[in-house]
């Protein structure tokens, strides 16, 4: 029999900070390159004349912020696969065991940060589809 003490966690500590870490970078990736894009596709040219981009910056904030939004999606799947691995081989007894705490308190934390994320990350998507994004842009 194993003894309760030396067995290890079955989730690594990289799945766990990538549950926690990616969906808040990924928005903020997300506000930044957004905002370039259509700051940028929206500029007027050197005539006077809008620029013509060669494509809608809202369709291109658009196609960028599902991109994250998928990202922050798979960072919340990483953090309830690690949250479900974890509580599933938790072994009897070891509710004492700062290691086991640690990292079921980590994979929580990346669902809710995950899923509020992931949300923010959607309405930076949908924005653009009901405003015009060169008008707020200036």
């Amino acid at each position: 029999m194993i003894d309760a003490g030396t067995e290890r966690i079955p989730v690594s500590q990289r799945r766990l900070w990538f549950g926690v870490l990616i969906a808040p970078a990924a928005w903020i990736i997300a506000l930044i390159v957004g905002y370039l894009l259509v700051s940028r596709g929206c500029d007027i040219a050197p005539n006077g004349l809008r620029g013509r981009p060669v494509a809608s910056p809202g369709v291109v904030q658009v196609v960028f912020g599902v991109a994250f939004t998928v990202l922050a999606l798979g960072s919340l799947w990483a953090a309830r696969g690690s949250y479900r691995a974890i509580v599933a081989s938790r072994p009897p007894g070891q509710s004492t065991r700062v290691e086991w705490d640690r990292a079921r308190f980590m994979a929580l934390v990346g669902i809710l940060v995950a899923s509020i994320f992931a949300f923010g990350i959607a309405l930076i998507a949908i924005a653009p589809l009901m405003l015009n994004a060169c008008m707020q842009a200036h």
